[in-house]
């Protein structure tokens, strides 16, 4: 399973237009067993679960706002070793970051859809024409969910509750369904129409 953190310290506002941003990552999570400094060629890890290649890229998030950083693995590291040789970081790492493989979604086909966390009933879609790859290869797509995807404004109904729900971003490709991120979302009734 595919899995990121949409970030969801950013609520939904019902009845505002909400931009939305995912950084996909895929694989075993990657924790730092020291802290690294700018200007690291080297992480201290815990032992790896999966073995990383020459190339690949990683995105540490220590924090649940912005992107993290990303980082390139130098030079092959095995299952169970505990270094990993990366480019020169461009800024610090604190001890336990979680890191992941980043996704290339170039060729993904992508559906997102809020839910009722309660009940599971399907309250907001976009499709992949409504879903941006910003940048494909780092696995950065964005998406709006709009003011009447919320709110209907001849009605005054509150299409979305205030409460929590579940975020999904599916890879939806024939022969290869599958989801690539859930999180738990808010909404808040915070607009001003109504």
């Amino acid at each position: 399973m595919i899995r990121d953190d949409i970030d969801s310290d950013q609520p939904l506002y019902v009845g505002s237009d909400n931009p939305m941003r995912a950084y996909v990552t895929e694989g075993a999570a990657i924790r730092l067993a020291a802290a690294a400094a700018l200007s690291a060629t080297s992480l201290q890890v815990e032992p790896l679960a999966e073995a990383l290649t020459t190339g690949a890229k990683l995105r540490f998030r220590f924090s649940r706002k912005g992107p993290g950083l990303v980082v390139t693995v130098s030079a092959d590291a095995a299952v169970g070793a505990q270094t990993v040789a990366v480019g020169v970081l461009d800024g610090h790492l604190p001890v336990r970051t979680l890191g992941r493989l980043i996704r290339n979604i170039s060729t993904d086909t992508l559906e997102y859809v809020l839910r009722d966390g309660a009940t599971g009933t399907m309250l907001v879609t976009k499709n992949n024409a409504a879903i941006t790859k910003v940048d494909a290869a780092n696995g950065v797509c964005e998406w709006l969910i709009e003011d009447s995807d919320t709110f209907n404004e001849g009605t005054g109904a509150i299409l979305v509750q205030p409460g929590r729900y579940i975020d999904t971003l599916r890879k939806t490709d024939a022969g290869d369904e599958r989801p690539l991120q859930f999180v738990p979302a808010a909404t808040k009734s915070k607009s001003s129409k109504h």
